[in-house]
């Protein structure tokens, strides 16, 4: 592990030593009375839990895979970012590996643009992770330990035979990963707070990853023990990481127990919901499937996103809601500001229209403001002193009008095609073309990645 070592003139006199103490304080950590906080009261996002009582009841943590700031929103006229680097969230000339196949002026992501003008989004906020494996833990608020430290590396490099990566990318915390209160599955459990989990927590190692295992995304092939907060509260028809599976099967596998479950009133609706989306991690071409280009993975992910909040700003719930949109690191990319810059959204009645924050966020910072809406105590230190995200919060609803998911270019994704192999009557098979999550070779080997071809990089 690399780190620093600075050396530091010592001041001549008092007063410069406490000068630097007082900057030291103010760079870190600011402790201050909470009638001293200056947000306005009736803020959603209160200064300390149970300050007062907020508007909203419902929390939805939806996680996506390996994006940079720069990439979507760097041509966004209102954020702090590059316009060069930009490729998912402005036009570009579409092309296969090949070059046989070009589809021109594309915007990749037409629905994260729409709900960045519509809502709130960051454009200072940092994936505390490097990899998937550090990052699916930080995004349930598992900081990795020395066990874990130690091994990140050696998942992400060992190519070898023998299974290096067996920490893997895993948001259900391992017996060895178990740190102080444990993961949010647990502060959950342990505060009475009623969540429902879709797709995180089981990238446990080795495991398959086969379009035929559709319900889940994955068959484990060793039995790990799993929280029971989480095994309890966990939907066994949702599918976890597999490219294979498209993100609009996944949203069509929540819709039908959001409606099954709750619009039809047989249960509560959860003050949480997690739910991932990881088709943005993007994978091979597979044209037969309705995926002709990397970027389809992308138009495949945004239009899940758009669907997942036109289903719930048309529903009962949507007035005392907050969605918030994050990746479990910004590997995939470049970004002009720092390789850990990454993508922020509060989607919310509630949510400031039209703003970017440029207060200095992180992953525990999304976790610290769904606790403080909550009405939850710190899980641990990182959470307890991160910066949380009321800057993009309204004390009125004043976004409360539904939103409308808008198509992406068919000839990049087709939906139908994307779902007609999981019509009833399939014949199922196993794809031969798929990457597991964080395979370093083909992250370092991917055309698609940091350099990419002529149709996915910006022009």
């Amino acid at each position: 592990m690399r780190g620093y070592v600075v050396l530091t003139d010592i001041p001549e006199t008092q007063e410069a030593l406490d000068a630097l103490t007082v900057e030291t304080i103010a760079n870190n950590v600011m402790l201050y009375p909470v009638e001293e906080d200056g947000r306005d009261t009736g803020n959603p996002v209160p200064p300390a839990p149970k300050a007062w009582e907020g508007p909203i009841k419902h929390v939805i943590y939806v996680t996506k895979e390996n994006r940079t700031y720069d990439e979507v929103f760097g041509a966004w006229p209102k954020g702090r970012g590059d316009a060069a680097v930009c490729r998912l969230g402005k036009p570009i000339d579409v092309s296969n590996k090949d070059n046989t196949k070009t589809v021109k002026d594309v915007v990749l992501m037409p629905n994260h643009l729409a709900l960045a003008k519509r809502f709130s989004m960051s454009d200072n906020y940092y994936c505390d992770s490097d990899h998937s494996v550090d990052g699916h833990r930080w995004l349930v608020g598992v900081y990795p330990n020395e066990f874990m430290e130690c091994r990140i590396g050696e998942s992400a490099e060992g190519m070898g035979p023998g299974n290096h990566a067996f920490i893997e990318s895993s948001g259900a915390v391992y017996p060895e990963d178990y740190n102080e209160g444990g993961a949010i599955w647990e502060h959950f459990d342990r505060n009475g707070v009623r969540f429902r989990n879709f797709g995180l927590g089981f990238e446990f190692k080795p495991q398959d990853e086969e379009q035929a295992y559709h319900d889940t995304g994955i068959r484990l092939n060793i039995n790990y023990p799993m929280p029971k907060a989480l095994f309890d509260n966990t939907s066994r028809q949702y599918a976890t990481y597999n490219t294979d599976i498209p993100d609009q099967f996944r949203f069509e596998q929540f819709e039908r127990e959001y409606r099954e479950r709750w619009l039809s009133g047989k249960e509560p609706f959860p003050q949480v919901i997690t739910l991932m989306l990881p088709n943005d991690h993007g994978a091979g071409e597979r044209p037969e499937d309705g995926y002709p280009f990397w970027g389809s993975y992308m138009c495949d992910n945004d239009l899940a996103l758009g669907r997942l909040v036109e289903l719930i700003s048309h529903g009962p719930y949507w007035r005392d809601c907050a969605i918030f949109v994050t990746e479990d690191d910004a590997q995939g990319y470049r970004d002009s500001v720092d390789a850990h810059r990454s993508i922020c959204m509060v989607i919310s009645p509630y949510a400031r229209r039209d703003y970017v924050s440029s207060r200095h966020t992180s992953m525990s910072s999304i976790l610290k403001t769904m606790f403080l809406i909550l009405g939850l105590p710190a899980l641990n230190q990182y959470d307890g002193f991160a910066s949380d995200l009321s800057d993009m919060f309204t004390t009125e609803p004043e976004n409360v009008e539904p939103y409308n998911a808008l198509p992406v270019n068919p000839e990049v994704f087709d939906p139908q095609k994307a779902l007609d192999p999981f019509d009833a009557e399939f014949n199922w098979r196993a794809l031969e073309v798929r990457e597991p999550i964080d395979n370093q070779h083909y992250l370092d080997t991917d055309p698609y990645g940091q350099n990419g071809p002529a149709g996915h990089t910006p022009r």
